[in-house]
């Protein structure tokens, strides 16, 4: 079984598209900007296959404002932005698409009009894993990916719209006609997709949950005696401190661990 490496981002090509600022349709001269709102991980996964729809152009996370993307921007000569997920002040002509993860996903769906392919993912961080490693589906059979979060509806309705007759679920969807529900499932999908002319690698952290190898309990005692005053809402130590330090070894060879702390 050959393991495809996770696609993430987008290469630099440009077509002609039309956007709107909101006052009306501009022309764009062939060079826009995907932008995709941080605060929500899906956006991104989304956006990937908008990015490609569009012809694999740079896709690029915002926080709070375009400060740190501006000067790629400027660099790469855009004369066009499409914005997901949050609205931007910006000078350049915008496509907007602007909600909820969900309810973005569907705009999309409508956006790219009909194709003969879609990708439902699961709404779900229990099962982010697949739908990342997924996202490579909907890129390589220019499909758009809907989300799906109990709203067989709409996600019915999306499907009809599209006209599309391949219709994969990920994970514990159980809309489509094609089903994969494992890692090795997405991956053997991906295999088996013959046009595939480059890969993008990732960090692996991002897809696979990490591994327990060991679990330990370990109990800790300490006496504190502690007296506080509340002055104008700000807690004053008189006597001691309602803090206590403790310390634990870790094996040699472990990257990562897991507490989770008890007090009783």
């Amino acid at each position: 079984m050959k393991k495809w490496a996770i696609l993430v981002a987008v290469m630099l090509l440009a077509i002609n598209f039309s956007f709107s600022n909101g006052a009306g349709e501009a022309e764009a001269g062939g060079k826009e900007v995907v932008l995709v709102y941080d605060g929500d991980a899906f956006f991104s996964l989304i956006s990937t296959s908008l990015a490609f729809h569009e012809g694999k152009v740079p896709m690029l996370l915002f926080k709070d404002d375009l400060a740190v993307q501006q000067k790629f921007i400027d660099d790469y000569g855009a004369d066009g932005l499409i914005v997901v997920g949050r609205h931007v002040d910006a000078a350049l002509p915008c496509r907007e698409f602007l909600g909820d993860a969900v309810a973005v996903s569907l705009k999309i769906a409508e956006f790219f009009g009909k194709s003969s392919s879609v990708v439902v993912m699961p709404c779900s961080m229990d099962e982010y894993n697949l739908s990342l490693i997924a996202t490579p589906i909907a890129c390589y059979t220019d499909a758009p990916i809907l989300l799906y979060d109990d709203n067989d509806d709409e996600i019915i309705s999306a499907i009809d719209k599209l006209g599309a007759e391949n219709v994969i679920g990920i994970g514990s969807v159980a809309i489509g006609n094609v089903h994969l529900k494992s890692e090795e499932e997405i991956y053997d999908y991906i295999s088996d997709i013959r046009d595939v002319g480059y890969l993008a690698v990732t960090n692996p952290d991002d897809a696979l949950k990490p591994e327990v190898t060991e679990s330990q309990e370990m109990s800790f005692e300490r006496h504190m005696k502690n007296i506080q005053i509340t002055i104008l809402s700000q807690k004053i130590n008189l006597v001691g401190s309602d803090e206590a330090t403790f310390s634990i070894s870790v094996p040699d060879g472990i990257s990562r661990i897991r507490a989770i702390v008890d007090v009783p």
